[in-house]
């Protein structure tokens, strides 16, 4: 009887078990490898079979988030599966990148497996790389996430609120990877700005700049920071430009949030507030950041769904990329790739010529979905939009302008809109300058609205309780300087 018991119970526990059982598992090795080069490449990864079950290798073999289907590896891994199911091995690397999947069978013997990744478009080949601004993922992850997302150079701003933890305290600097990746942890998020990459750990006090950010950003300037503005239409913003203490301003990109949708309305407000400092006549190239957690689903809660792409003369560093961002030698998207040339030349440069000549203009856009317009912008107007190709996925446009004053000219397209719960997609160019017969072109409307804006922030600091203490006095001294230059651009 006993015995009979015994059996029942050890054929209840095997048709239990079944074929995903722990029991059954079988180890396998997936390679990831580069098409054309047959190395293998980090990816972003998603494993699942026909019930829409996820499996994950364990952490010593991938990059591991919470709250997240994905894992991340450097493209080998191993990982124990259960036997005698069809899976689903889905990989992407980024937007230069065609993402590929393969249907596999765990036959309950280990086995290989390998998987091909081929381009887009090799950007790297002429020596553009990118980067994305501002991650909100731990530093430590960093390098593999820049890694499978094809990313140069990934950063990651601290609120400024939270810099007194012990774990934000002990984020590292700089650091550069294997496979041309740097990668930057101590970089402090202000609310209108973020300074990027400071020499040293900043002095910050226990509570945010609640009064303003230009303590922090003229800390970060004496710092070797880098300056991106986040919020073009910031309070402190049109002083800090005009004192010249800024290096780019995020055009591409969530502000707050990586949930944010933006529409083309949004995306063209912000347009606006970034071609009046350049309608000023500032020098002021772009940047692009995504505020990726990876801890979703969300296309854009991805490394790099926004990024900056500059090309890079010499080899390849952090600084160097900074270098490259400050020239404007840069544009930056979350979905078409971009190019523009000005008499054969990147975004960045300044051409002096005649009065009456013309300047050679090259513009094209490329996606992989469908293109909804391309247009060459002068002095923050639309002055030629390009045809849109309906059978290839690329777009070109070669012609001769006749530039009738001094200004600045780039290039945007935009893709078509998936539906209203999805971010708009678009790309944009830094600026290329152009200065006819030596004058230099100022719109005064521009510069009358950034000077009442400094205007007012001034008589705010005026106004605040603590107006007579150092720190207000002195940011009070800032704006008023400011002031003065827009004033002196009127004359």
């Amino acid at each position: 009887m006993v015995c009979c018991i015994f059996r029942l119970l050890l054929i209840i526990w095997v048709l239990m078990a079944g074929p995903g059982s722990g029991a059954q598992a079988t180890e396998m090795t997936f390679r990831i490898i580069d098409k054309d080069t047959g190395e293998p490449v980090p990816s972003r990864c998603l494993i699942q079979d026909q019930d829409q079950s996820t499996y994950k290798p364990d952490a010593k073999n991938a990059l591991l988030t919470e709250g997240s289907r994905y894992f991340h590896c450097e493209g080998i891994f191993k990982i124990d599966l259960p036997s005698h199911r069809k899976m689903t091995l889905s990989v992407d690397r980024g937007l230069a990148w065609v993402p590929a999947e393969q249907v596999f069978e765990v036959t309950g013997e280990g086995r290989l497996a390998t998987l091909q990744l081929s381009r887009y478009i090799n950007l790297f080949y002429n020596r553009w790389y990118s980067g994305d601004m501002d991650l909100q993922t731990p530093s430590k992850n960093l390098p593999m996430m820049a890694g499978a997302a094809d990313l140069n150079v990934a950063c990651r701003a601290v609120p400024a609120t939270a810099t007194q933890t012990p774990e934000l305290k002990a984020e590292f600097g700089v650091l550069h990877s294997p496979g041309m990746r740097a990668t930057s942890g101590r970089d402090w998020a202000f609310g209108e700005a973020n300074v990027i990459a400071p020499l040293y750990q900043m002095d910050l006090p226990e509570t945010a700049f609640e009064a303003g950010v230009l303590p922090a950003i003229r800390r970060g300037k004496d710092l070797a920071g880098f300056i991106d503005v986040v919020d073009p239409e910031g309070e402190d913003v049109p002083a800090a430009v005009a004192l010249g203490w800024v290096d780019t301003m995020r055009v591409v990109g969530p502000q707050k949030s990586n949930a944010e949708i933006w529409d083309e309305t949004r995306v063209e407000s912000r347009f606006k507030a970034w071609y009046r400092y350049l309608n000023c006549g500032f020098k002021l190239p772009l940047s692009a950041a995504s505020l990726a957690a990876e801890k979703g689903e969300l296309p854009q809660d991805r490394s790099g769904f926004a990024r900056v792409y500059t090309r890079l003369q010499g080899s390849f560093s952090f600084g160097n990329f900074a270098e490259g961002l400050k020239k404007g030698r840069s544009w930056a998207t979350n979905g078409p790739l971009l190019s523009l040339g000005i008499n054969k030349k990147d975004p960045g440069e300044t051409f002096d010529i005649a009065a009456g000549e013309s300047i050679s203009i090259s513009v094209g856009a490329r996606s992989p979905r469908p293109l909804s317009r391309i247009e060459v912008i002068f002095n923050g107007e639309v002055v030629s939009s390009l045809p849109i190709s309906t059978t290839a996925d690329f777009t070109v446009k070669d012609f001769s302008f006749p530039v009738p004053e001094s200004g600045w000219f780039a290039a945007r397209a935009f893709e078509k809109r998936e539906g209203s719960a999805s971010t708009v997609r678009y790309a944009h160019s830094s600026p290329s300058y152009v200065q006819v017969g030596g004058v230099r072109k100022v719109d005064h409307g521009a510069v009358e609205y950034l000077l009442a804006q400094a205007g007012k922030r001034l008589e705010a600091l005026r106004q605040h309780p603590e107006a007579a203490s150092d720190r207000i006095q002195q940011m009070i001294g800032w704006t008023e300087s400011a002031r003065q230059v827009y004033e002196s651009l009127l004359k």
